[in-house]
């Protein structure tokens, strides 16, 4: 008889060890599935329910399942289309659409990793209460975002998909020319680094590569800052500097703000936090504040190209970058590349070569311009006349 109590005395212990371990696993399951102390309360106040939910929690799940499957296709559907426009418009997909896929893609990992939770074996007497849990806490709540997402989701379809800000973009750009201009970039991108620079300078004559090296320079940060280029047109104002720089942001200022359209534009340029625009090309200078222009040394930065001495003064740059004209050997080998002769037909025409580059003033661009005239040309008479309409325009 005793022999018996024992053995009924330590099947009790066991199993009071194993009702421990499970409840403790029970509760640790459900605290790492926790969103908020809320989330309990609900669980409390639904005491009554909670056989339903238990009952009801496979065709719970396979509502949630369905659902969610709808979702994700919707999705996909809205994903293609949104790239299709993105690609034909060259605009990017509006916040709120990226968003709702990224909620999307979130709310469909969270749903299989609840149905992975459902179909768990547990143990007989911490089953009832942890299907209960999921039922109310996670499968109800889960159910309702995914027919919110349904819904948003076809509120979406109905309205354009891109927004009027422009793709960003890298530029075309033609290989850099001369040994300087490497150089060149590195010290800009140097300047951007530093706190202590706000402002930065890009100078030269007309044909030295000053749109070429931002443009570079457009393309080397463009991944990892906000980067904004506009290339100035003659006469701008400073309303329409302006406008084309809300453009680029893809901000509509109303015409009705016109007075206040600097205070837009701050306002807009200032919420980027760090920021480099890039205004290439300036016929004349303008004060920041009057177009808009937040400026500081750990915020936002100007880079500027102008061919004026007297802009890059007034400007204020704290740091300038001057393009000189290529080296005499610099020149020679640009002018052959670009002529596509290895070597010149004869010492005339050599000779000739050497005073065309000299009215051209070893400037890339011009001479660029020249070669293209005289490409692959072996009709000396047509250097020559070339030579005497240079002598009479530069």
């Amino acid at each position: 008889m005793m022999f018996e109590y024992a053995v009924l005395f330590l099947s009790l212990i066991v199993l009071g060890i194993s009702l421990a371990f499970n409840f403790v696993s029970l509760l640790g399951t459900m605290w790492s599935m926790r969103e908020s102390i809320n989330d309990t309360i609900n669980f409390m106040i639904k005491l009554p329910n909670w056989l339903n939910y238990y009952n009801n929690l496979k065709n719970d799940t396979n509502t949630l399942h369905m659902k969610t499957t709808r979702l994700t296709r919707k999705a996909h559907d809205i994903r293609s289309e949104a790239s299709a426009a993105e690609h034909q418009t060259l605009r990017q997909v509006k916040a709120e659409v990226r968003n709702w896929l990224e909620n999307v893609q979130t709310v469909d990992n969270q749903v299989k990793d609840i149905l992975e939770q459902a179909g768990r074996d547990m143990n007989i007497f911490v089953d009832f209460f942890y299907r209960a849990w999921l039922g109310i806490v996670h499968v109800d709540k889960k159910l309702q975002q995914v027919e919110q997402l349904l819904d948003t989701g076809t509120s979406l379809q109905t309205a354009p998909l891109i927004s009027n800000v422009r793709l960003e973009l890298p530029y075309l750009t033609s290989n850099l020319i001369g040994s300087e201009a490497f150089g060149n970039i590195k010290k800009v991108l140097e300047f951007i680094k530093s706190d202590r620079i706000s402002c930065i300078g890009v100078h030269g004559a007309q044909g030295t590569g000053k749109t070429e090296i931002v443009k570079h320079i457009y393309n080397r940060i463009l991944v990892n800052t906000n980067v904004y280029y506009v290339q100035i047109r003659e006469n701008i104002t400073n309303h329409e500097l302006s406008s084309m720089i809300a453009l680029t942001l893809g901000l509509e200022l109303a015409e009705e703000d016109e007075g206040r359209r600097p205070d837009f534009l701050y306002r807009a340029l200032r919420s980027k936090g760090k920021f480099v625009l890039i205004l290439d090309g300036l016929i004349r200078d303008f004060r920041l504040i009057e177009v808009g222009i937040p400026v500081h040394s750990n915020g936002g930065k100007l880079i500027f190209t102008t061919r004026s001495p007297n802009v890059l003064r007034r400007m204020q740059s704290q740091e300038t970058i001057e393009l000189q004209p290529l080296s005499e050997d610099e020149a020679h080998e640009l002018f052959r590349k670009e002529v596509q002769v290895s070597e010149y037909d004869s010492e005339e025409m050599e000779g000739v070569a050497h005073r065309i580059l000299q009215q051209c003033g070893n400037v890339p661009g011009v001479i660029i311009r020249i070669a293209d005239m005289l490409r692959r040309e072996h009709d000396i008479h047509v250097w020559w006349n070339t030579l005497n309409e240079l002598q009479q325009h530069l």
